[in-house]
């Protein structure tokens, strides 16, 4: 890949990841997610522990995929699709 092209890249996914309003999270707050989940005796800022509680973040083991631990937030009841209606 192109050193520039993937410089860009980068920068955008920081931007996003910075970002309040963006479904995307950096990759400093994925571990801090990830280490409260994983140790959730260790001591955090409160504001955080109910941020992480109010998503529903949880660990989930994908063995179909071949993937443990993954980060992973339940669909809310908004987003899901209708189901096609039969003609």
């Amino acid at each position: 890949m192109d050193p520039a092209f993937r410089q860009k890249l980068q920068v955008l996914a920081d931007e996003q990841g910075s970002s309040s309003k963006s479904p995307a999270i950096s990759a400093d707050r994925y571990e801090e997610i990830c280490k409260h989940l994983l140790h959730p005796e260790i001591k955090v800022d409160p504001h955080f522990k109910a941020w992480v509680k109010q998503r529903k973040f949880q660990l989930m083991d994908l063995p179909g995929l071949g993937l443990k631990q993954v980060l992973a937030i339940p669909n809310s009841k908004n987003d899901k699709v209708s189901p096609l209606k039969e003609r």
